[in-house]
């Protein structure tokens, strides 16, 4: 990840024990870092973020919308019409639906299984010839991958807690979406397939601390690492990343946060002929090229957590959008991305 992403989480995790500390809140009675308030559980767009005591149980239902638009070279908007390709996208949006359950069977060790449906559509923009100006649309949709695996909790003292996470992605989405194009059938550009087609590891730190009873923060690092080559000759990046966020109990059922994560990621690797040679040729599309799919993205999020005090209820809602992105382009850029959820534990 670059340098300034680095500095620019970790300014974040400085100043947060700072500002969370300006309150004149008197801390809870006990040494434990509490769930039960507001802000017991992270902004709802981070994962793996929480464990459970021995014999809790919790299921989640997420919704996440996410828009791009504006094509990147670099860190830079460029016209559509100044590449050397035939077509490029325009815009796409994604929607994804996640369930999840977790069940600790000791206070240490949080079992977690997670799957998701999604939702593509891509406005494809022709830039040359007769064509030119000429939009078309692709969709796809269907079920993506799923996760299972473990956080194990090593420390909970001094009203803090840490636990390590490790799960692995299991290629339950497809990798062969197709569309159709002057009567044949041609495989769709990485982007819009539902799975990676690898087996990938997830591995993931994390840190919660509330340093009184209205104010708390956390922060995690956290990978993702593709195993192999899927069975369409190619592998998507690894990706790496690191977020930071406070938030302050605004009454007794609310919370406020507000999160800062940054994300790097790889281009695409492998062999890529059997893909790309299906559908649009790599040189005609540039969602079609492996080489403008890595990048670096630094985010800011603003969230709202509701708690049903006494019953383990929750729903939040967070929306980002980017500071700062630096694509292998040209791709597009995230414009912002909304999170839908809830949680009940019991």
């Amino acid at each position: 990840m670059k340098l300034y992403n680095t500095l620019a989480l970790a300014s974040l995790a400085t100043i947060s024990p700072a500002l969370a500390h300006s309150g004149k809140d008197t801390l809870n009675s006990g040494n434990k870092w509490y769930g039960a308030r507001p802000d017991g559980h992270a902004p709802i767009s981070v994962m793996a973020e929480h464990t459970h005591s021995a014999g809790e149980w919790m299921a989640s239902y997420r919704y996440m919308n996410m828009q791009m638009n504006g094509l990147y070279m670099g860190d830079s908007k460029i016209n559509p019409n100044s590449t050397n390709y035939n077509m490029v996208p325009e815009d796409m949006e994604m929607q994804m639906h996640m369930v999840g359950v977790m069940y600790a069977p000791t206070d240490e060790l949080t079992l977690m299984a997670m799957t998701n449906y999604i939702e593509n559509s891509m406005t494809m923009l022709a830039t040359k010839g007769m064509m030119a100006g000429r939009k078309s649309t692709m969709k796809s949709s269907g079920w993506g991958d799923t996760s299972i695996g473990g956080l194990y909790k090593f420390h909970d003292a001094n009203r803090a807690r840490a636990h390590v996470g490790l799960n692995l992605s299991l290629p339950t989405g497809s990798t062969s979406q197709s569309f159709t194009m002057m009567g044949n059938q041609r495989h769709q550009p990485f982007g819009m397939q539902l799975g990676s087609g690898t087996f990938d590891l997830l591995p993931s730190i994390t840190y919660l601390h509330q340093p009184s009873d209205n104010w708390s923060w956390g922060a995690q690092a956290n990978a993702r690492l593709h195993l192999g080559t899927n069975d369409q000759g190619y592998s998507l990046g690894d990706s790496i990343g690191a977020q930071s966020w406070i938030a302050r109990n605004v009454c007794e059922w609310a919370s406020l946060s507000l999160r800062l994560g940054a994300k790097s990621w790889s281009r695409i690797d492998g062999d890529t002929d059997n893909s790309v040679n299906q559908g649009m040729m790599s040189t005609m599309s540039s969602a079609a090229d492996p080489n403008n799919y890595g990048g670096t993205r630094i985010d800011i999020g603003a969230g709202l957590n509701l708690w049903h005090p006494g019953n383990g209820f929750r729903v939040a809602t967070e929306l980002t959008t980017p500071l700062y992105q630096q694509l292998d382009g040209p791709q597009l850029g995230n414009d912002w991305t909304l999170t839908l959820g809830t949680q009940y534990a019991w």
